[in-house]
């Protein structure tokens, strides 16, 4: 018994199967490739306008007030505010080195001190 099969029209059908996988694994690969720059991009633009509009909001907010509008950032957007700590070692996420034009954007919409945000 052989693997090969023997018919012509055996053979036609598994060199299309084998066609169409390799079509369809290229047409992925093309879409990731092409699509992930701009997807890392449009992401670090949404925390950037979310980090602005935090600041913003915190910074216009009174005083006694401050606390609950944290407390309401936090349970109603998920939006957790950490104190800024200059000697905390933050270690890179893993594979961030493939979205790095998403961190390109960032860095000069920030504004005053983009080095004290970190994700």
């Amino acid at each position: 018994m052989s693997i090969v099969p023997r018919t012509l029209q055996a053979r036609i059908v598994l060199l299309m199967l084998l066609l169409l996988t390799v079509g369809q694994y290229a047409a992925l690969r093309l879409f990731d490739h092409f699509e992930l720059e701009p997807r890392a991009v449009r992401y670090a633009l949404q925390i950037v306008s979310t980090v602005k509009l935090t600041r913003l909001a915190v910074l216009a907010a009174r005083d006694d007030r401050r606390l609950e509008l944290l407390q309401e950032l936090n349970q109603s957007e998920g939006v957790r505010i950490s104190p800024f700590d200059p000697l905390e070692a933050i270690e890179p996420l893993p594979g961030v080195n493939r979205a790095a034009g998403g961190s390109a954007a960032c860095g000069p919409r920030l504004g005053a001190r983009p080095s004290e945000v970190h994700w």
